[in-house]
């Protein structure tokens, strides 16, 4: 990824961040809830941004590109999906409680709602 891309990921983090958290907690908490999900969407680079950003690039069947997941006031999380150039692909997804993150990101970037 280009600085240019970079920092603009970086100015919606700052942006969009609301609270501080330790981004490979939640990591765990998605590759253990359902270790496969992430498999299946090719999940890979999984890093934290100044702990207020987990960040990681998927290649699955409905999204391919970076996902970004931030956390709210009220300790739910925050889904954003950007494409490689670092464009941001429609609207986030927002106040998702942390036993449905998995599944959530799952119907983003995999397997659509029936």
């Amino acid at each position: 990824m280009t600085e240019a891309k970079q920092n603009a990921i970086n100015d919606f983090i700052i942006e969009n961040a609301q609270r501080k958290f330790d981004p490979m907690i939640t990591k765990a908490q998605i590759t253990n809830r359902e270790p496969t999900y992430p498999m299946s969407w090719g999940a890979r680079n999984w890093g934290g941004i100044n702990d207020e950003a987990l960040c990681f690039i998927v290649n699955g069947r409905l999204h391919q590109g970076i996902v970004i997941i931030t956390l709210g006031w009220m300790d739910t999380y925050n889904i954003h999906l950007f494409e490689h150039n670092g464009e941001q692909v429609g609207e986030s997804t927002n106040d998702i409680y942390e036993d449905q993150l998995v599944y959530i990101l799952d119907e983003l970037i995999e397997t659509p709602r029936e």
